[in-house]
């Protein structure tokens, strides 16, 4: 499907004409990019996900039916000093790969098909564990409590709290991590099919997770369901994020209908706005505090701003 999707956005590139924006006399509404990075992957498949470490400025990066994961330097003036380092990790060459970083292990994490692999300074193994007997759909990190929080085929969600082993921190075991696991139960929460898409709001303590169409939010410190699943979109959600509006936390879903819906999360899930501009499914939605913005992404080659509180689109480019 990701081949099949590049084949298109390749194919729309080459029928559209040259962007304007930005040029004197366009009539597009002009938003510069600050930063624009190229990445150059010889025999090397599409990226399909990408972590950020803020203290060293790299990322990390996995490919679409690939066991590699590739190191980037961000800086100078191209943006990407090059690639520092590539590796294989030692899973199926067709793995499905996701990258998370970890700020109390100051570490890259990687989520295989089963196994999940901290990575060293040059991308090697350091430690890894078993996550499901069966293949991995999803993951996503709760930095606050230090934990991953794995979906599998088989239905389960397991949540794992990653810590820096205290013994060898005073050099007395080489075993550099300790790794407990926990199953969440889901009781009650009416989800019926494989957890796709895990996200976390860090502030209220609460994780989302949907299901195809569906939602629903788990709270994290009371362990429960606190709203049972419900439908969403008519398609397929691909992204989701927690805003606060008005003082009230509200949940973003952007889904394969086009459509980015904001809904109040009290006991049930209301809708109470829908953002319409994107003629192809947003990817990925996120929700900037510093300028109350929020920035969607398309396949249909578009990148978004919106107001939230006016419901209007600010700019596209």
């Amino acid at each position: 499907r990701e081949r099949e999707r590049e084949r298109e956005r390749e194919r729309r590139m080459s029928t559209t004409r040259p962007s304007t924006i930005g040029e004197e006399g366009s009539d597009n509404r002009i938003c510069r990019p600050t930063l624009e990075v190229m990445l150059e992957l010889p025999a090397l498949a599409p990226i399909r996900s990408a972590a950020f470490n803020p203290h060293t400025a790299q990322v990390c990066t996995s490919h679409v039916d690939s066991n590699v994961v590739s190191l980037w330097a961000m800086g100078g003036k191209g943006g990407v000093k090059g690639e520092v380092r590539r590796n294989n990790l030692p899973v199926p060459s067709t793995a499905a790969i996701l990258v998370i970083y970890m700020d109390n292990i100051d570490s890259f994490v990687a989520v295989s098909s089963t196994r999940v692999f901290i990575l060293g300074a040059a991308l090697e193994p350091r430690y890894d564990f078993l996550a499901h007997e069966r293949h991995v759909l999803t993951a996503a990190a709760f930095q606050k409590h230090s934990e991953i929080v794995v979906a599998g085929i088989d239905g389960k969600v397991k949540a794992f709290h990653i810590d820096v082993h205290r013994s060898y921190l005073e050099r007395s075991t080489r075993d550099p991590f300790t790794v407990t696991s926990r199953p969440l139960s889901l009781k009650g929460s009416d989800i019926e099919g494989w957890i796709s898409l895990i996200h976390f709001d860090e502030d209220s303590n609460k994780m989302l997770l949907s299901s195809d169409v569906f939602v629903c939010m788990f709270d994290y410190d009371e362990k429960r369901v606190t709203i049972p699943a419900q439908q969403l979109h008519n398609h397929a959600i691909w992204s989701m994020e927690t805003v606060r509006l008005e003082g009230r936390m509200a949940l973003l879903t952007a889904a394969g209908d086009s459509l980015i819906r904001i809904w109040s999360m009290d006991d049930k899930f209301v809708r109470v706005g829908e953002l319409r501009g994107h003629t192809r499914p947003p990817c990925d939605i996120l929700h900037d505090n510093t300028l109350n913005v929020l920035i969607s992404l398309s396949e249909d080659a578009w990148a978004r701003t919106w107001n939230l509180e006016e419901g209007r689109e600010l700019d596209h480019f």
